[in-house]
């Protein structure tokens, strides 16, 4: 029994079981895709309407498009986070992949970097293996997770969570280390995260909030202000244009 116990806390077994679990994890997520025989026809739910955002902004020439045809007898108008949209249009204009193949496999590839996010976020959190490693498998194997990860819905959840994830990694090191440098670079992340994923920005705010009532200094708030400006000059070009887009449409 000795023997055992003293198995499972070596650097070995560690590795052995975080890497399988993680291997796991990634067939996990592979899997819907495996049991369709790697579909190119069809985004899977609700990835038809991410994949026509995208479409609009490619024939629009990248200008931010004011609705979206076809939803209601005079379409919808655009209001939506955008900057996942214009990456993945971009990226069929750049390179031979069309758009359909984007919208299917990037939740999945998403889902699959926040796995190896999730893991240097918990050794950040956590200095004991055994709650890195249990902390990894329960993430690695969350049924909802894996449900997700291969379905349109998880494109801009997916994004934000893991935008989220490296977000906590940037304040928990910034805590650590003192290093005021990490500011920028979380205002940065704020910034994406509210082009991208409002929620996980709300979320990501009230991290920062918490951060700061934890440490009432004057420098800490001073910190706080620079992170939203540099919040707000990222995501201004999109909320000012859904604004003057909107002002526009309802004085017409």
């Amino acid at each position: 029994m000795k023997d055992f116990y003293s198995f499972i806390q070596t650097k070995f077994f560690f590795n052995v079981v975080l890497i399988s679990s993680i291997l796991l994890g990634i067939f996990l997520r592979l899997l819907p895709h495996i049991v369709m025989g790697f579909s190119s026809n069809l985004p899977l739910n609700n990835g038809g309407l991410y994949l026509f955002f995208s479409e609009i902004i490619a024939q629009n020439n990248f200008s931010y498009p004011t609705y979206i045809p076809f939803y209601t007898e005079n379409g919808i108008p655009f209001a939506y986070p955008p900057l996942l949209f214009y990456l993945l249009a971009l990226m069929s204009k750049i390179f031979p992949i069309p758009l359909m193949i984007l919208f299917i496999y990037t939740p999945t590839i998403i889902s699959i970097v926040c796995i190896f996010a999730f893991y240097f976020l918990v050794k950040e959190l956590f200095s004991e293996k055994s709650l890195i490693l249990i902390s990894t498998i329960i993430f690695d194997l969350y049924p909802p997770l894996i449900s997700y990860s291969a379905q349109g819905l998880f494109l801009v959840h997916g994004v934000g969570t893991l935008f989220f994830i490296i977000g906590l990694i940037l304040v928990l090191r910034w805590m650590k280390c003192n290093d005021d440098r990490l500011i920028f670079f979380i205002g940065i992340l704020l910034g994406l995260l509210l082009v991208s994923s409002p929620r996980c920005a709300f979320a990501y705010a009230l991290v920062l909030l918490t951060v700061a009532f934890l440490n009432p200094r004057k420098k800490t708030f001073f910190n706080l202000a620079f992170i939203v400006i540099i919040a707000t000059l990222i995501s201004a070009p999109w909320w000012i244009t859904v604004d003057r887009k909107s002002t526009r449409l309802n004085s017409s």
